[in-house]
C-alpha cells in the first residue's frame, strides 16, 4: 500500500499511571475513526506519563472517489426540486429506466477530499473524545482532558496538520525528559521521535520500557542475593509511572519485620509501588524502587524512600498493638454506625445476615455450620479497627490475625480472611469449607438483596460490584465441585432466586467458560 505516515503526539502534564494505556488506546481508536473511508496501514501507539502518541502507516493522501447513480421521481414530475436536493443544476439530471418506467436520476460523486483537510477539520474532536475515568479543566477554557495538554505534535507525511487543539496550535516539536532534557526538538515521524526521545532520557515505547524495568529489577535482586515474587500488575503500573526508569535498592529497619508480612508487602506495593525482596522464601527488610531519574543520587533517593516507608510501618506497628488490646467482637460493636448500602441496613446487619447464610450453606459444602456462623459473626468486625482504617486493603487479614490472637479456632480465623476470596478474576478461591461457605454467603446475599431493591447493573455501570460478585460465585462453586441448581444456592442462603438473578449468574458462567476457549455451543 502506498501512502504517508500520520503521527500525532499529545504532550501533557503528568498522567496517573492508570490513565496511560486507556488514553493510548483511545487516541488510536479516535484517529482510525477519523480516517474512516481512507485506506491506511498498521497502527502503533505509545504512552508515558507525560505523552501519548499514535503512528498510522501508509495513509492515503485523499479519500477515494466513488460515483453512483441516484434515482428520483418519475419523469412526469418537475426535475428541479430533485436537482436542488442533490446539490446539482437541473441540466445534470437525466432520464433512466426505473422498475415502473422512466425516472429522473443524477450521478453523485463522493470522496476525493484530501486527508490533510480531514485531519485539520477533525483532529481536535478526535483528541478530546479520548475517554478518561476522571478529567479536568484548566485555565479559563472549557476543554476537559485527563491532565492539561502542553503541546500537540501532528505530522502527516512530514507536513504539519494545521489546526488547533484545546486552544493550542499544532506543532512539529516535542520535548525530552522534563528534568534531564526539557529542550524542544523537531520530529516529523514516529521513528525519528522515538530515536530523539531515546537520546533525551525517554523510553516512549511501553513494551520496551517494561522490559528494561524487568531486567533492572532482576539484576538488582540478584545483586542482593534475593528474589522477587512475580507481580505483573505492579510492573505494569510502575512502567506507566516513569519515562527514564532506574532501579535502586532501599531498606527499612529489621525490627519492623515483626509486623505481619502481608501488611508490609501490601503497604510497599499499594502505597509506595515498591517491589519487596525475599531470601529463602521469607520477606526481607530490603526493597526495590524504580525512579524516574537515572542521574539522581541513588543513596539519597533510597534513604528518602526508606524514611517514608518506615513512617508508615511504625504507624502500622502502633495500630496493630492498639487493635490487639480488644477482642474482635468488641471492635464489631461499632458496625451499627456504619452503613452497608443505602436501604440495605448497617454493617452490623450485614454481619448477622452473613453468619446465618454461611451456616445454612455449610452443609452443601461439607463445612461445619457452627464454624461458618462464628466466622460470619466476626467477618466484618475488623472494619472498625485502626489498622484497616489506615490500610483498607488488609480487611479480612486483620480480622484473621486478631481472631488468632484471641484464641479463635484456625478454621474460624482463616474463614474470616477467605470471605474476601476471590478478589479479582484469576485470584485464589477459599481453601477451606468454612471459608467457601462464608465467601459464597458474602456474594449471594449481596446479589440477592441488591436485585431485590432494583440495583441490577445497567450498561457498564456496576457501583455495587455485582458482576464481580457473580464471577466470585462461579469461581467458588466450580472450584468446590458442588453440583446443583443456581436457584438452590440462593434459596440455601435465604435469598429469593428470581429468574433475573439466576440468569445474571449464568451469564457470568457463560462468559467464564467462553473466555477459557470453550465453543459456544458446548457452553450452552
Amino acid at each position: 500500500m502506498s501512502g504517508v505516515e500520520l503521527f500525532v503526539e499529545i504532550g501533557t502534564e503528568e498522567l496517573p499511571a492508570r490513565f496511560v494505556d486507556p488514553a493510548r488506546e483511545g487516541l488510536a481508536a479516535a484517529l482510525v475513526k477519523l480516517l474512516e473511508g481512507i485506506p491506511h496501514g498498521a497502527v502503533r501507539s505509545f504512552g508515558t506519563p507525560r505523552r501519548i502518541a499514535v503512528s498510522i502507516a501508509d495513509v492515503a493522501v485523499a479519500r477515494p472517489s466513488a460515483s453512483k447513480l441516484v434515482t428520483g421521481p418519475p419523469v412526469s414530475a418537475d426535475p428541479a426540486p430533485f436537482a436542488r436536493g442533490k446539490g446539482v443544476d437541473v441540466g445534470s439530471v437525466e432520464q433512466v429506466d426505473g422498475p415502473k418506467g422512466k425516472v429522473w436520476a443524477v450521478r453523485v460523486t463522493t470522496g476525493g477530499d484530501s486527508t490533510l483537510s480531514v485531519l485539520a477539520g477533525g483532529l481536535e474532536a478526535a483528541v478530546l473524545s479520548i475517554p478518561f475515568k476522571k478529567s479536568m479543566r484548566w485555565g479559563a477554557g472549557p476543554t476537559r482532558f485527563g491532565r492539561p495538554i502542553r503541546h500537540v505534535l501532528a505530522a502527516f507525511g512530514g507536513e504539519r496538520v494545521g489546526t488547533t487543539v484545546a486552544g493550542l496550535n499544532t506543532t512539529l516539536e516535542s520535548d525530552g525528559h522534563w528534568l534531564l532534557a526539557p529542550e524542544r526538538f523537531v520530529a516529523t515521524s514516529a521513528d525519528a521521535w522515538l530515536a530523539a526521545l531515546q537520546g533525551r532520557h525517554v523510553i516512549a515505547d511501553g513494551t520496551h520500557r517494561k522490559a528494561v524495568i524487568h531486567a533492572q529489577l532482576q539484576a538488582a535482586a540478584a545483586s542482593e542475593h534475593c528474589a522477587l515474587h512475580p507481580d505483573d500488575a505492579l510492573l505494569d503500573e510502575v512502567t506507566n509511572l516513569v519515562e527514564a526508569p532506574h532501579t535502586i535498592v532501599g531498606a527499612f529497619g529489621e525490627e519492623l519485620l515483626v509486623l505481619p508480612p502481608r501488611l508490609l508487602v501490601e503497604s510497599m506495593k499499594v502505597n509506595q509501588r515498591y517491589f519487596p525482596l525475599y531470601a529463602h522464601g521469607k520477606l526481607t527488610s530490603r526493597f526495590l524502587v524504580v525512579t524516574n531519574n537515572p542521574h539522581g543520587d541513588a543513596a539519597l533517593i533510597a534513604e528518602g524512600n526508606a524514611r517514608v516507608l518506615a513512617a508508615r510501618f511504625h504507624d502500622a506497628k502502633f495500630f496493630h498493638a492498639e487493635d490487639a488490646k480488644k477482642p474482635l467482637s468488641v471492635h464489631g460493636e461499632k458496625l451499627g454506625g456504619m452503613t452497608w448500602i443505602r436501604g440495605l441496613g448497617t454493617m452490623a446487619d450485614r454481619q448477622v445476615a452473613l453468619a446465618e447464610a454461611a451456616a445454612r450453606l455449610a452443609p452443601l459444602l461439607g463445612a461445619d455450620a457452627e464454624a461458618a456462623r462464628a466466622a460470619g459473626m466476626l467477618c466484618k468486625s475488623d472494619l472498625a479497627t485502626q489498622m484497616v482504617g489506615e490500610f483498607p486493603e488488609l480487611q479480612g487479614h486483620v480480622g484473621r490475625l486478631l481472631a488468632e490472637a484471641e484464641g479463635q479456632s484456625a478454621d474460624v480465623a482463616l474463614a474470616i480472611e477467605e470471605a474476601y476470596l476471590p478478589r479479582f478474576a484469576g485470584d485464589a478461591t477459599p481453601s477451606t469449607p468454612a471459608g467457601r461457605a462464608l465467601a459464597l454467603a458474602e456474594r449471594l446475599t449481596l446479589l440477592g438483596r441488591a436485585f431485590a431493591h432494583g440495583m441490577a447493573p445497567k450498561g457498564s455501570a456496576d457501583p455495587q460490584g455485582l458482576r464481580r460478585a457473580a464471577n466470585g460465585v462461579v469461581a467458588i462453586v466450580v472450584e468446590s465441585g458442588w453440583r446443583g441448581d443456581v436457584a438452590d444456592l440462593f434459596s440455601a442462603a435465604g435469598e429469593t432466586p428470581t429468574a433475573e438473578l439466576v440468569d445474571f449468574v449464568l451469564a457470568r458462567l457463560r462468559a467464564t467458560l467462553t473466555g477459557e476457549g470453550l465453543a459456544t455451543d458446548l457452553v450452552e
